[in-house]
């Protein structure tokens, strides 16, 4: 590579950005910026009209190279070139602008610790995004796949059922982690929150901190209203004066802590229900049109009596029809990708159903499997080969190109890329896992108009194809119910689907022993097929991938598998046992206590927690800070603090002693963990 970059700067001022500087000869080696340089590949010397002469002899580019060094082009020139440059273009007398300097990188790496990609800062402040290519760092994204920032910490954050702050910047994020949080952010900032992010949040106690402007609150309520559904608890924390598009570094640099701040997240209370999304951009060019330029609308009726009656075909008889769509709903974890790629092995090789082994053998089809979740190499493929299907017959799609960029396919977005692979493989399934994670930017999932603007195309494609479509969604966390309303989002989702199935655990065994029931939830195709109960095992030849073993029929219907067990006693009968415990209590009881005999009650912690809050359980932390035992007690009953202001005496303190207060209220400090 051949290059002249001449600067408004020297050549000494561009040597201090690089390293491993040396001279050589009449010139000077250093280690190259754009790629991952352990011996100097970088020659550097001045050309005879002071512009500065770069050759990185590993073949980066000189714009990779300037690149790298936060530089531009422009700013390369030498500086009597740039003087003179200005005298035509109307800015004579004006200095060049300085050029940016690099201020912090920010490593976005998977769920291995591996690092994937890097955002820079730059200052002034400018932000530039490099991918890891070959053991080196090259411009841009690329197909790069998008993650989280701080991605490990967040996984295990949620696998604790901890808390997770959200914020707009890597910078804050960073911020709040060296204060003892888990804190993330996606790529982009406000506005680029993507499905795809959601899932890995499933059980944490989320906390989003949106900076102080309309972008930040509309970026709140969006994170908000996708991990409502996966999240232990969803709250948008307002920090009290904070400046017009300040956001929690300003906060902190005017003084708050992080005590403060654990504080404020603590009294903020939880969603009930997801933020309503905002009027979004006309949903067809129909709507897009004002009302005088609309054609005029004529309705297409159909007279019945030209339509030929056409029997339901079947895929799976009474569970999966051609050209419709049948939702299958579940808990994370108890086997649903195992469970369709089982369906798969028998599609793909003409094997009988589970429920008529001794029928013919059917014709061998293809299957096409959407999905962001499982790893192809690691999970998909061994569950199939276990299973026995033919793999060449089985398609995963896993992202869809747009432009330079892979990203994951979303509906109704990308329907068409999806529909192309349909046709062109003669696909008799079509699997979609889960749902959430492939709707499109602007679909709300608790929004019945919303999801049937994403669903209708894909029941649509259906119908075109000639194929069944196989939808996975998790259920959301109301125990017991209507297994109608039990899948995630809007009940528009299970409404647009004609078949539904639902894959629990059966309730006479434990869930660690691997046996499940798989039951209709809705049938509007025919009638309702007996539940089946099947069990997960490890397979013989690869003790880590499970594997499918069908043991028949059983009574159990969806309702039945959702009925809330008996660990889970109505929370009626956990509100009058509180009751008459505490009231029959000389002091207040510390909270551990209760939980403890709670659960040998077979009440369930968070029946407790209702019934805590339909009483207005008093709740006081003493000492009131971190590490302080918490006590409840009912408002007005059975406590023995001598109460003074805010100051109480607690029995079993060191004699004369005295705290503050912590807490006198709805209860919500101890169930944060932040």
């Amino acid at each position: 590579m051949g290059g002249w970059e001449g600067a408004g700067m020297r050549t000494e001022d561009l040597l201090r950005r690089l390293h491993g500087v040396r001279r050589s000869g009449s010139g000077y080696v250093a280690r190259c910026p754009a790629h991952e340089d352990r011996e100097p590949s970088l020659s550097v010397s001045e050309g005879e009209d002071g512009r500065v002469l770069l050759h990185c002899h590993a073949g980066c580019s000189t714009e990779a190279v300037v690149q790298a060094l936060g530089l531009r082009l422009a700013d390369l020139m030498p500086e009597d070139r740039t003087r003179h440059a200005s005298i035509g273009d109307g800015r004579r007398g004006r200095e060049p602008a300085p050029p940016p300097v690099e201020v912090a990188r920010y490593t976005y790496r998977d769920e291995e610790d591996r690092p994937l990609y890097q955002v820079r800062r730059y200052q002034p402040k400018t932000f530039r995004q490099y991918r890891r290519e070959g053991g080196r760092w090259v411009p841009g994204l690329g197909s790069t796949r998008r993650v989280l920032y701080r991605l490990p910490e967040v996984i295990e954050a949620a696998r604790k059922r901890g808390g997770v702050i959200i914020v707009e910047g890597e910078k804050d994020a960073d911020r709040l982690a060296d204060l003892g949080f888990f804190a993330t952010t996606c790529p982009g900032g406000a506005g680029k929150w993507r499905p795809e992010y959601t899932e890995v949040l499933r059980g944490a106690h989320v906390a989003i901190l949106p900076d102080n402007d309309e972008p930040g609150r509309r970026h709140a309520a969006e994170v908000a209203r996708s991990v409502f559904d996966v999240a232990e608890s969803v709250r948008i924390v307002e920090l009290p004066g904070l400046p017009a598009k300040g956001d929690v570094s300003d906060w902190l640099d005017a003084g708050g802590t992080a005590e403060d701040l654990r504080r404020i997240i603590r009294e903020t209370p939880p969603l009930e229900a997801p933020p309503v999304a905002p009027p979004g951009a006309p949903v067809s060019p129909q709507e897009a049109r004002s009302p005088e330029e609309r054609p005029e609308a004529r309705a297409v009726a159909v007279r019945v009596a030209d339509v030929e009656r056409e029997a339901i075909r079947w895929l799976w008889p009474g569970r999966l029809a051609l050209g419709k769509l049948t939702i299958l709903d579940g808990d994370p974890g108890l086997g649903k990708s195992t469970l369709y790629c089982d369906l798969a092995a028998r599609i793909t090789t003409g094997r009988p159903w589970p429920d008529a082994p001794d029928a013919p053998p059917g014709e061998p089809a293809a299957v096409v499997i959407v999905t962001c979740e499982d790893g192809i190499a690691d999970t998909i493929r061994p569950r199939l080969e276990e299973a026995g299907a033919d793999l060449s017959r089985v398609h995963v799609i896993q992202a869809v190109q747009e432009g330079e960029d892979l990203t994951v396919p979303r509906l109704p977005d990308h329907i068409d890329a999806i529909e192309a692979v349909v046709r062109e493989t003669g696909a008799a399934l079509l699997v979609v896992d889960p749902i959430m994670a492939h709707l499109g930017d602007r679909i709300n999932a608790h929004r019945d108009a919303d999801v049937r603007r994403a669903l209708t195309p894909l029941a649509l494609l259906c119908e075109r194809q000639d194929c069944a479509a196989l939808v996975v969604r998790h259920l959301n966390k109301t125990p017991g119910g209507d297994p109608l309303y039990r899948g995630g989002g809007s009940i528009g989702i299970i409404g647009q689907a004609r078949l539904g199935l639902l894959l629990a655990s059966h309730p006479e065994h434990e869930t660690a022993d691997g046996v499940r029931v798989l039951a209709m939830s809705k049938a509007n195709l025919g009638a309702w097929r007996p539940s089946l109960v099947l069990r997960l095992e490890s397979s013989e030849h690869d003790p880590d991938t499970a594997v499918i073993r069908w043991e028949g029929t059983t009574p159990l219907t969806a309702r039945d598998l959702l009925a809330r067990p008996k660990s889970e006693r109505p929370r009626d009968e956990a509100t009058e046992w509180l009751r008459e415990r505490l009231a029959s209590a000389a002091d207040p009881v510390p909270a551990r206590d209760l939980f403890a005999e709670a659960e040998g009650r077979g009440i369930s912690e968070k029946t407790l927690r209702r019934a805590k809050k339909r009483l207005g359980v008093v709740v006081e932390q003493v000492p009131p800070r971190p590490g302080g035992t918490w006590y409840w007690s009912l408002p007005g009953a059975g406590a023995s603090h001598i109460y003074q202001g805010d100051v109480f005496d607690v029995p079993d303190a060191p004699d004369g002693q005295f705290y503050q207060s912590g807490h006198l209220g709805d209860g919500t400090d101890d169930e944060v963990p932040f």
